[in-house]
């Protein structure tokens, strides 16, 4: 796995397209993950990064 995606919960892995297609077709796991990830949407959101970013964006200015 992608380190950034290290603590993102929704992540389908994969080596090949069918590997890709079958982990796609398990729609229990899916609706799973779509939960997961709106769940910690909070986590990815201009809120949360804004003020980190705006501080990093001054000090490039």
């Amino acid at each position: 796995m992608k380190s950034y995606l290290a603590d993102y919960p929704a992540v389908v892995e994969f080596e090949t397209a069918s590997d890709l297609a079958a982990a796609l077709a398990d729609r229990s796991q899916i609706a799973r993950l779509r939960e997961a990830a709106w769940n910690a949407r909070g986590n990815c959101d201009a809120t949360r990064h804004g003020p980190k970013l705006a501080r990093f964006l001054e000090r490039l200015l």
